[in-house]
């Protein structure tokens, strides 16, 4: 993660952070780039600034301003929040009327190692803990083709799509 430049005020700088912004992909704030995902893009705010400034319109009207080293916290957390952002998001893709493919999924401690085909309307992203890894085998009917692999345990994923 990269480290934001404290320089001798760590107690008195803040961000804005919007948890619901954050479920979207981008929960910091910043004056030039609007709601970004890294917390080292995020404009900082003296203490004064928190009680001068307003803050912007997020989702939800839930944003406030956190401490940085909150923010850090909530950064440094996110890793499992992009994992589940991206199962949503191509469990998404799956269930669109246009969506073509098949979701197969190894589930954890089957003895026949065998790949199961899921129907994307019975998988639900809290079930995918079930699963060694998952594969969501996709495109659509205009001809877009994509994959993406899910490592449930790992909290990792890969994305590829197919020219």
């Amino acid at each position: 993660m990269p480290d934001i430049n404290l320089q001798g005020r760590p107690e008195s700088t803040f961000v804005v952070h919007s948890a619901l912004q954050a479920a979207s992909g981008a929960g910091f704030w910043s004056n030039t780039e609007g709601w970004v995902e890294d917390l080292a893009q995020a404009t900082t705010f003296t203490e004064d600034e928190t009680r001068r400034f307003r803050l912007p319109v997020s989702a939800g009207d839930d944003a406030r301003w956190v401490p940085i080293s909150e923010a850090q916290a909530i950064e440094a957390a996110q890793p499992k929040n992009t994992f589940a952002r991206a199962l949503a998001v191509h469990l998404n893709s799956m269930r669109q009327d246009d969506a073509v493919g098949a979701i197969y999924a190894l589930r954890r401690g089957d003895a026949s190692r065998q790949m199961a085909r899921l129907s994307p309307h019975d998988f639900e992203p809290e079930d995918i803990d079930q699963f060694e890894f998952v594969l969501f085998d996709g495109g659509n009917t205009a001809g877009d083709l994509w994959k993406c692999a899910f490592f449930p345990q790992q909290l990792v994923f890969q994305s590829v799509k197919e020219q």
